[in-house]
């Protein structure tokens, strides 16, 4: 908390209970100019975890320029990694997960590159009233709904040859648009691949109230 330039390499977090609880196993406050690389977690909590928080629910603390580079994340289920409301410009390379998945909420102007989310209970990644996302040849694979979704007013959200593949549910093989609780503009998709599960409703679906 509160530190510029922090630099964590090469390391492993392994966190588990006996029960379902909301832990976090790393929790990123008040930094800017960080980078993170190289680290496994293994997360084992439930559906209420997060592997990595970045910033907090309120806004407070809000991370700034961050990097997460090759980063392999095991979860039970819950949030592999959470960029949280207000936090800026944080990038994820070259990054996978298992069992949980990406979430983004109240934030702007972050990446993901060349990531990979797998046995997602839901979608594997979640953008939920953010702006300015992009994602560049990122995959999901054997999630339980699909590989991507936006809700809640998310804007200026971008995709870039996405991937999605063995999705188990009917929403949307590769993107669920959810303007249910809040309209969504300018999602722009480009160059997508999708391998549809016959039950599947569309490779891109979109659904209103």
């Amino acid at each position: 908390k509160s530190i510029r330039g922090l630099f964590l390499s090469g390391f492993h977090i392994s966190h588990a209970t006996t029960f379902d609880d909301s832990s976090v196993s790393m929790w990123v406050t008040s930094l800017d100019s960080f980078s993170i690389k190289g680290v496994t977690l293994k997360n084992t909590n439930g559906a209420s975890s997060t592997g990595i928080m970045f910033g907090k629910t309120d806004g407070e603390d809000c991370a700034f320029m961050g990097v997460v580079k090759n980063v392999e994340i095991n979860m039970l289920r819950g949030r592999a990694t959470a960029i949280m409301a207000t936090c800026t410009s944080i990038n994820h390379i070259n990054c996978y997960q298992q069992g949980g998945y990406f979430y983004t909420y109240q934030s702007q102007y972050c990446f993901y590159q060349n990531c990979a989310s797998e046995d997602s209970p839901h979608f594997g990644y979640v953008a939920e009233d953010s702006k300015s996302l992009t994602y560049i040849s990122c995959a999901g694979e054997a999630n339980e709904i699909g590989t991507f979704t936006v809700k809640h007013g998310c804007s200026n959200i971008l995709y870039i040859s996405p991937y999605g593949a063995s999705n188990r549910g009917v929403f949307g093989a590769l993107l669920y648009i959810d303007g249910r609780y809040g309209y969504n503009a300018n999602i722009h998709v480009i160059n997508p691949v999708s391998v549809m599960n016959p039950n599947v409703r569309a490779d891109i679906y979109s659904e209103l109230d």
